[in-house]
């Protein structure tokens, strides 16, 4: 990757950071989403594609809202991808399978991505308070340059998050190393389906209608079907 590929890079991890609670909230954020933007940053736009479609049922339906800080699945797939078509990390696998592991690996840390957006939350709250006090005393404009430090503080809690999750996947895939030699076995497909499944299997559960299961699975069967018909 270029230094301009890195540049956009560390651009869209803060913008879809910003895009999870702070600003537009127009779901860039989503690993569905921001994964395919991020591979037409690095130049393989399906393996970007691949990441962002096995992380995003993971944590679905466990949103930001509210005090509820969720594991950092927008970082993690914008890690994934990056370690992928960076090249920081080699494994001696067949491309797809590479990827669902580097998805699967992220997918691990991603729990730690919370720490700076909950250190930011922090932070904010006191900036609110010295919002309100600023404004009891007349100070609007003071009052706004706290609201936008705000907006700043989620941005570097973005990209510090993007950063964390980057060096970790890095360490981790180097000291996993030649432990990993087995996955030679698995065929291209079969660990990218078992890393799907598993995300599927996380949602289901979350479901909050009545009869959700049979709705979600009926739903999955008959699309599969379509699916397998137009093929």
């Amino acid at each position: 990757m270029s230094v301009l590929q890195w540049s956009l890079m560390l651009g869209l991890a803060v913008l879809a950071g910003l895009d999870r609670t702070a600003l537009a909230q127009l779901q860039l954020c989503r690993p569905l989403l921001c994964g395919p933007v991020a591979g037409l940053i690095v130049g393989n736009w399906q393996a970007g594609l691949l990441i962002g479609m096995l992380l995003e049922p993971v944590w679905l339906l466990r949103l930001p809202v509210g005090a509820t800080v969720a594991p950092d699945d927008t970082q993690a797939t914008l890690a994934a991808v990056s370690l992928h078509a960076g090249s920081l990390v080699s494994f001696p696998l067949a491309d797809p399978v590479s990827q669902a592991l580097l998805a699967l690996l992220c997918a691990s840390l991603a729990p730690l991505g919370r720490c700076p957006d909950i250190l930011a939350r922090h932070c904010n709250g006191r900036l609110a308070q010295r919002a309100q006090d600023f404004l009891a005393a007349g100070q609007v404009h003071a009052a706004l340059r706290c609201h936008g430090w705000g907006a700043v503080l989620f941005a570097l809690a973005s990209l510090c998050s993007f950063t964390l999750l980057l060096l970790l996947g890095l360490v981790t895939a180097w000291l996993l190393g030649e432990m990993l030699v087995w996955l030679r076995l698995v065929p291209d497909g079969r660990l990218a389906t078992v890393l799907l499944l598993c995300g599927l299997a996380a949602l289901v559960p979350q479901l909050a209608v009545p009869r959700g299961a049979q709705l979600f699975f009926g739903a999955f069967a008959a699309t599969s079907l379509l699916l397998a018909l137009l093929g």
